[in-house]
């Protein structure tokens, strides 16, 4: 793909509007983010990246970035239910940068997003617009017609190329703008919780990922490093999901409705 001028819009400033903003600016593209959050925020703790998408990080130049925040798991620990030792460990490491050529990583999420603002305020041709109101879209021949309603309650309107929705789970691009459904719950809850890094000492692996199965849920653990955190992630079938305030400086839980 050429940019040509072309000027696309992004619905959402997360880490996939992000990443897909720095995408289309290196081919030339002008690329304008909507995001109605008044700065970059990210729901959630944890985040794997695998080496696939390292490579993609690591083609738009954030190889560097990454790497000051991210940790290196040795491997994945395989605890069957109500076992305290793992059954089996998944080799990581340098097992996978051989086959791969890159890493296999764990991060929080918010450096990620972190890593990829900063990496998109460098462009010129890349428009972040935070504290959106609302945003109109109107499809053509040639195109699409947006309309934006801005922080400052300005407004402005332009001809694009493109309009593409990066927002998530509750999307207004689809629908609003492609009129398709609204997201349905599945019955399944992500609990996330990051804790003290010492908090787990002498239970779980300090180098690598933990998993641990049990009837009708499991559960993920690793440590963040960076942060001087481990972060655990519960996922289980519920009626409904319930917010739980943080109850201590160093821990923060969160609750996540997983759609389908």
């Amino acid at each position: 793909m050429s940019g040509n001028g072309r000027t696309v819009y992004i619905a959402g400033a997360g880490i996939a509007g992000m990443t897909l903003a720095l995408a289309l600016a290196k081919f030339g593209a002008t690329v304008v983010v909507l995001e109605r959050n008044a700065q970059v925020q990210e729901v959630g703790a944890g985040l794997q990246v695998s080496p696939n998408a390292r490579k993609i990080l690591n083609r738009l130049g954030l190889d560097k970035a990454l790497a000051a925040k991210a940790f290196e798991p040795q491997g994945i620990d395989v605890y069957p239910y109500g076992a305290d030792q793992p059954l089996l460990t998944l080799e990581l490491g340098q097992v996978m940068e051989q086959r791969f050529g890159v890493p296999y990583t764990v991060m929080h999420r918010a450096d990620l997003a972190e890593v990829l603002y900063r990496a998109c305020k460098r462009f010129a041709n890349i428009d972040l617009l935070f504290g959106v109101r609302a945003y109109d879209v109107v499809s053509h021949a040639r195109g699409v017609s947006v309309t934006v309603d801005e922080a400052d309650g300005k407004s402005r309107s332009a001809r694009a190329f493109a309009f593409i929705g990066a927002d998530g789970v509750n999307s207004r691009t689809r629908t609003g703008v492609l009129m398709g459904p609204e997201a349905t719950y599945s019955g399944m809850v992500a609990w996330r919780i990051t804790l003290g890094q010492s908090a787990l000492d002498g239970v779980l692996a300090p180098d690598r990922t933990s998993l641990l199965w049990g009837p009708g849920y499991h559960a993920v653990a690793y440590p963040l490093p960076h942060r001087r955190q481990t972060n655990v992630a519960l996922f289980a079938r519920s009626k409904a999901a319930v917010a739980v305030a943080p109850s201590e400086p160093c821990m923060t839980i969160s609750t996540v409705k997983i759609a389908q």
